[in-house]
């Protein structure tokens, strides 16, 4: 090891000069490594060589590639006494560490040291409220306000959906317009036009403004803990904290600015800005997986099948596109059917095709008897999987057959071999025993035989 490491010295101070995902700086504790040329002094360690190229080439090029020689645990357990993090293995590799050893990998880089705030002012308070905020388990108090975290976030979900049902909305008389009625003594009037409309009970709006209070307290809090504001903003789960509490403040935005309901019915774009922006007051649900470990393990889950996903949404979406332009120019002369563009036979393929079968839009042509058809393929679908099998088998029965024959053939020249060997060693016996009694050249016989 001492070995490896003087031949690879030279090469990765060069490296360590190259590369800025080197840097020292960028490692709170540092490997291994990176303590003993701090130390300067030379260090002998008992360790795979092997294991130590794959820690050489994290140094030169900031990735590590599995050697095929070692096995994946013992890969795993080297760079834990090298100290280099597993997230720095390549997606060709990716298969080297288990599932579990990457996420406890990801959660040590997550987790915040203690030493990250003692340069930091009012560090010590941050430091407790951060413990207090990330990590429930540390006492009876954080444990209580995750608790009511989840219990605020659940609250906010359930008045959302309620708040949508009739009965539990209110009318509420806005105007509509202004009418002019011309009476017969020739006077006209100007009348009021009011519309009833449906609008969430005050007990839910109240509900929601609360909750909205509790989640901005809680995130301008958790934001005033952080050691580093710009990466704690740009983690996933802070993404959705403010995404949750942004619709609120544009809506209302929008109301100090003066656009109320009337108004925004007259700005469409407006009116339809706000709607998504309700829409997006669901998205808190998604604040559950910071309490749910198996939320977590469905994200883990949808990230690790991107590429299926990719794939199946690219397999769909050709389908969908291909068989939407074949239905509609097939019923485009047909005054009932519903297809009239392309687009509105979307909907038609994607339910087909995911085997929904809604029902609400059906072609209007005459279809075939698709289950005659399609119990006729699967008939023929066996039976030409049986002639594959037959065939395969009857291929397989002939090679072993070309074996044995060769077989027999080996076996037969070894035979021949074997009987001209005895025939010339007899022979040559033979001939000696002749010049022996007669002292005349010894003659060879060989047989073909």
């Amino acid at each position: 090891m001492m070995a490896a490491a003087q031949q690879h010295r030279k090469k990765r101070s060069l490296a360590i000069r190259k590369t800025d995902a080197m840097n020292h700086a960028e490692r709170q504790n540092g490997t291994v490594l990176d303590q003993i040329w701090i130390q300067g002094d030379p260090t002998s360690f008992l360790r795979s060589p092997l294991a130590f190229e794959a820690v050489f080439q994290y140094y030169a090029n900031g990735v590590v590639h599995k050697p095929p020689e070692l096995c994946p645990s013992a890969f795993s357990a080297e760079l834990e006494f090298w100290r280099v993090p597993t997230s720095y293995i390549g997606a060709c590799c990716s298969d080297s560490v288990s599932p579990l050893e990457r996420l406890l990998e990801s959660s040590k880089e997550d987790k915040v040291d203690d030493t990250s705030f003692e340069k930091l002012r009012f560090g010590q308070f941050r430091r407790r409220m951060w413990t207090f905020l990330e990590r429930p388990g540390s006492s009876m108090q954080a444990k209580v306000f995750e608790l009511s975290s989840t219990m605020f976030v659940m609250i906010s979900v359930l008045g959302l959906s309620f708040g949508t049902i009739p009965d539990f909305q209110v009318l509420e008389y806005v105007s509509s317009g202004n009418q002019t009625i011309l009476l017969p003594n020739g006077t006209e009037i100007i009348q009021e036009d009011i519309e009833p409309i449906r609008i969430e009970h005050p007990i839910f709006v109240f509900t929601e403004r609360v909750c909205i209070a509790f989640f901005t307290i809680e995130y301008l809090l958790r934001l005033f803990a952080a050691p580093r504001k710009l990466r704690f903003a740009l983690k996933p789960l802070n993404l959705v904290d403010l995404l949750a509490i942004m619709p609120f403040y544009l809506e209302l935005m929008l109301t100090l600015m003066g656009v109320d309901d009337k108004k925004l019915r007259d700005l469409r774009w407006a009116f339809l800005v706000v709607r998504i922006l309700r829409v997006l007051r669901v998205i808190r649900i998604i604040k559950l997986g910071r309490f749910s470990s198996g939320l977590q393990t469905f994200g883990m889950t949808l990230q690790r099948s991107q590429k299926q996903l990719q794939m199946m949404t690219i397999v769909l979406l050709t389908g969908v596109v291909f068989f939407s332009t074949m239905i509609y120019f097939l019923e485009k002369d047909e005054k009932s059917s519903p297809f009239t563009s392309i687009p509105a036979a979307y909907w038609w393929c994607i339910v087909t095709m995911t085997t929904v079968g809604y029902g609400d839009v059906v072609p209007a042509t005459t279809t075939l008897p698709i289950t005659i058809i399609v119990d006729n393929f699967i008939k023929v679908a066996q039976e030409e999987q049986q002639t594959e099998q037959f065939k395969a088998e009857l291929l397989a029965m002939e090679e072993q057959e070309r074996q044995l024959q060769q077989e027999q053939e080996q076996r037969r020249l070894k035979f021949n071999q074997s009987q001209k060997e005895i025939i010339i060693n007899n022979n040559r016996d033979e001939n000696k025993g002749n010049e022996q009694n007669s002292g005349k050249q010894p003659l060879i016989f060989v047989s073909n035989a």
